[in-house]
């Protein structure tokens, strides 16, 4: 069944992105460019008309422009100075995609037919458009005609500009500029978040299907900034797409939250929370059909989306607030949504009223705010999972290590059942060998002392732990042409724990071990120092290597060619000798790498 929804889902958006593409190819052009600007502002003293009505007024731009009916055409006059300081004047004019057709002095000079033709004559987000004009404009009237699609603009007419086009793009920058960091600083995060949830996939699939529902909700964010901010048209200059772009962008941003919450909470009501992101999915769906048939539009969806998103905020509200006794952080996530919800609720009262605040920013910014707590709370969870790689690291270690005690064990206890096996045997050949001959005897009875002869090295310190971790580095040691220098004085009841025993000494003579195997044979040395005095416990490994030591700041990083779990050895290493309050030092000139380690109450 799920690979059936799969299926289904990726034929869906294989279908989205087909049409995206054949339904914005035909509005690209080229990127602008920019140089430093004059002021070049040519927003005020506009007579505005209503087509179809006498009266007339100034207004100063942006500003909304009521009682007019749809498809409507508002007229925009205002004359040129006739001391026209611009070699190579041009008009800037800005658009929610909108009809608009610009004269001068009754000649037409351009047209913007908008989207109609795939928007059924309705708007969208703001573009900027460049008329050129001729160069002997100046004293001429500009008259700009806007259709309107509803019974009043949708938002506010922008701010028209007039000047040189290296100016103008430099007033387009200036107004897009906070928007483009904001939304590329964001862009950049989700890349990140979407890197780090593949890096730690085999960790935690829960934990990374959440983090990438974060960095989808940051680039949802990101894209909506960033085709506001209209500073792509220094990059990109496709309105059409940038349209198809916000409107994804925007009706997906409710699903990738509930989703986020779904996979980052432990909740009861974690069903209802999926639910919510189900119900915005089949939103989006029947929204983008219903665009792309022309049933209805961006503008209206817009208010309808936001409607529903703060009922399903407050059902959201309402789901967490019965769990929020038995989990504590769900008071700030509450606390947030709470805060999204009455924004939300000002800001349709502010538009319904038409009175003129900045709202935008300030919704933009508790969004922002918002995301971030996410973002705190992520790689707060992040930092506990790296621990957990790490802890299973070590625990894969001390389990290495324990086994390689009992592999041992079991060899000892087979080879003493093989001995009393044979011990039988032996006795009645040697008591046979005495009845005839006592020289035969003798030489058999050698034969069968030397077959018990032990020819492994073995350490007897009488930590049966220590004595196996030794014996076999000191094998190993052997096998390699090194005979170890060797002091070892301790006493029998150390007061450490097994695991921690064999993974210091596991890990430090490894990392000896591996050194020494990148040397010739005859430049192989190993120290091995081993001391208790009163309640200290003293380790010094000495051994000689290559030269090469990877340190980044204080920390000591590994040469070899299997970094995904570079430094697992050393932090384990320092992790014991925090926990008994020592000290390690490490020691190297050009020959040799020298590792001390006290530990106290030992």
């Amino acid at each position: 069944m799920r690979n059936t929804i799969r299926k289904i889902i990726f034929v869906i958006c294989t279908f989205m992105v087909l049409f995206l593409f054949f339904q914005t190819k035909d509005y690209s052009g080229s990127p602008y460019k920019w140089t430093r600007a004059e002021n070049v502002d040519f927003s005020d003293a506009w007579q505005v008309q209503i087509d179809g009505k006498k009266e007339t007024y100034k207004a100063n731009f942006p500003k909304i422009i009521e009682d007019v009916e749809p498809n409507q055409w508002i007229i925009l006059r205002k004359r040129i100075e006739k001391e026209n300081k611009y070699s190579k004047p041009y008009l800037m004019v800005g658009s929610s995609q909108q009809e608009f057709v610009v004269d001068l002095d009754g000649e037409h000079l351009y047209s913007m037919e908008g989207m109609k033709r795939i928007n059924y004559g309705r708007t969208s987000g703001l573009g900027w458009f460049l008329i050129k004009m001729p160069k002997n404009c100046e004293g001429k009237e500009i008259q700009i005609r806007i259709r309107s699609s509803y019974k009043e603009t949708s938002g506010a007419i922008s701010q028209i500009y007039f000047g040189n086009k290296s100016d103008l793009m430099y007033e387009l920058f200036t107004l897009s500029n906070k928007e483009l960091i904001v939304g590329s600083f964001l862009f950049l995060l989700a890349i990140i978040i979407f890197s780090l949830s593949a890096h730690f996939w085999k960790v935690s699939r829960y934990f990374c299907l959440g983090s990438i529902y974060l960095g989808l909700l940051i680039l949802a964010l990101a894209i909506f900034i960033l085709v506001e901010s209209q500073g792509l048209v220094f990059f990109f200059f496709n309105y059409a797409f940038d349209y198809y772009a916000e409107f994804i962008a925007l009706f997906l941003f409710p699903v990738f939250i509930y989703r986020f919450i779904y996979y980052f909470y432990q909740l009861k009501c974690s069903k209802k929370i999926w639910r919510l992101g189900e119900f915005h999915f089949i939103f989006f769906f029947l929204a983008l059909l219903g665009q792309v048939t022309g049933i209805t539009d961006f503008f209206t969806l817009q208010w309808i989306l936001l409607g529903c998103f703060g009922i399903t905020l407050l059902m959201s509200c309402y789901f967490l607030l019965r769990e929020i006794a038995k989990n504590k952080k769900l008071v700030t996530i509450v606390s947030w949504l709470v805060l999204i919800i009455l924004l939300i609720v000002f800001n349709s009262f502010i538009f319904a009223e038409k009175t003129e605040v900045a709202i935008y920013d300030l919704l933009l910014f508790i969004v922002i705010a918002f995301i971030f707590y996410f973002l705190l709370s992520f790689f707060y969870e992040l930092s506990k999972l790296f621990k957990i790689r790490v802890d299973n690291e070590i625990l894969k270690e001390q389990i290495k290590q324990h086994k390689t005690h009992y592999d041992r064990l079991q060899q000892e206890k087979d080879r003493l059942r093989r001995v009393h096996h044979d011990m039988k045997y032996q006795w009645f050949t040697l008591e046979h060998l005495l009845n005839e001959s006592g020289e035969r005897a003798k030489e058999y009875l050698t034969t069968v002392v030397d077959s018990f002869k032990v020819t492994k090295s073995h350490v007897d310190t009488g930590n049966y732990l220590l004595d196996a971790i030794l014996t076999e580095k000191l094998e190993k040691a052997n096998s390699m042409g090194i005979e170890p220098k060797m002091e070892i004085m301790i006493k029998k009841e150390l007061q450490i724990e097994l695991t921690d025993c064999s993974i210091l000494f596991g890990n430090l003579l490894d990392n000896a071990l591996e050194a020494l195997e990148k040397l010739e044979k005859e430049k192989r040395l190993l120290d091995i120092h081993i001391l208790t005095k009163k309640n200290l416990f003293i380790i010094k490994i000495k051994n000689s290597y290559n030269g090469m030591v990877k340190k980044v700041g204080n920390r000591y990083m590994t040469t070899k060619k299997e970094k995904d779990f570079h430094g697992i050895g050393l932090e384990s290493i320092r992790q014991i000798v925090k926990k008994y309050d020592g000290e390690f030092e490490i020691f190297y000139d050009e020959q040799y790498f020298c590792v001390e380690i006290i530990l106290y109450g030992v």
